[in-house]
């Protein structure tokens, strides 16, 4: 999203009072570890989907839409939105840093030679040195080279609006000897009409922790199609709304309209979401194949009801 969107419309939900009304807390807060949204936070507005009601007056793309197809819509999730810290990229110094001592004390005991037998003691104690130094320098050095450079720069959503699927990405943990893979993943699919949509609310620590804020996202939750109070998939999509919600709510509203025949892919004076390095995971190619052929932003703009 970017600041040249006005604040148009108005909000058309009310906040949430009352405890989560879909899903099993214990559960959801046991199966993500804390990590996710439901269980760990307080829904601050409940949504719709397929039969959900209007939450605002004035929808918008809000330049989250990565590409609009015959079919659907591909959504940036909340990855697309981040850009990566400059502190992170000067962590690679440090990394280096630290193979490089741990190599520079391995050569020294080479240099030494039969010397270095006299002292095992001390020797021990240099080579477990140089081994804690090389051994932590090399993990976050393949950290920082996944995150800033190999992981993909968003985690998309896809909305099929004739089949009703939601394919979703979801990223796996990454092997620490392949170093130099890319980033691995899973999609998984839903159904537009089991999603359990909210937003949340908490309170965020600004860089330097110089000052707090309130901070908003959008997030789609699921729930397992052979136990529905129990919550298969969390996914936020979308940008951070700094101080309030009402951005993430013309999103939500333009997302539900189109999905529900009643609105375009694409906002009147919107463009595409555009990514500098591009580095998206590729869907599997009937995913793509029921999306359709891709519509230029013009084409995208016009309602095109199935």
């Amino acid at each position: 999203m970017t600041s040249s969107l006005k604040r148009n419309g108005s909000i058309e939900i009310e906040e949430w009072k009352g405890d989560e009304p879909f899903f099993d807390v214990d559960s959801a807060r046991l199966r993500s570890k804390g990590k996710g949204q439901v269980g760990v936070f307080q829904p601050r507005r409940i949504l719709g989907s397929s039969n959900g009601s209007s939450v605002h007056s004035s929808p918008s793309s809000a330049e989250c839409v990565i590409s609009a197809h015959e079919n659907g819509i591909v959504v940036s999730s909340l990855r697309g939105s981040a850009s990566p810290v400059l502190l992170a990229w000067f962590g690679f110094l440090p990394s280096i840093g630290l193979i490089l001592v741990g190599c520079y004390v391995v050569y020294l005991l080479i240099r030494l030679g039969a010397g270095a037998v006299d002292d095992p003691a001390f020797t021990l104690v240099l080579l477990f040195a140089a081994s804690v130094s090389f051994f932590v320098g090399a993990c976050g050095f393949s950290l920082l080279f996944r995150v800033l450079i190999l992981m993909p720069s968003d985690f998309p959503v896809v909305f099929n609006k004739r089949s009703g699927e939601v394919w979703v990405v979801v990223p796996k943990m990454p092997s620490f000897l392949r170093m130099f893979e890319l980033h691995p993943v899973k999609f998984e699919c839903y159904g537009w009409a089991s999603l359990k949509p909210r937003v949340y609310r908490f309170l965020e620590v600004t860089q330097g922790v110089s000052s707090a804020r309130w901070t908003y996202i959008l997030t789609l939750v699921f729930g397992r199609e052979s136990d529905p109070g129990q919550v298969a998939c969390e996914m936020n999509i979308g940008f951070k709304g700094w101080g309030d919600d009402f951005e993430l709510l013309r999103l939500w509203e333009h997302i539900r309209r189109y999905m529900n025949d009643d609105g375009p892919a694409l906002s009147d004076g919107d463009k595409f979401k555009t990514f500098s390095t591009r580095r998206l995971p590729d869907f599997p190619d009937e995913v793509m194949a029921a999306l359709g052929p891709a519509l230029s932003e013009v084409e995208a703009r016009a309602i095109q009801r199935m």
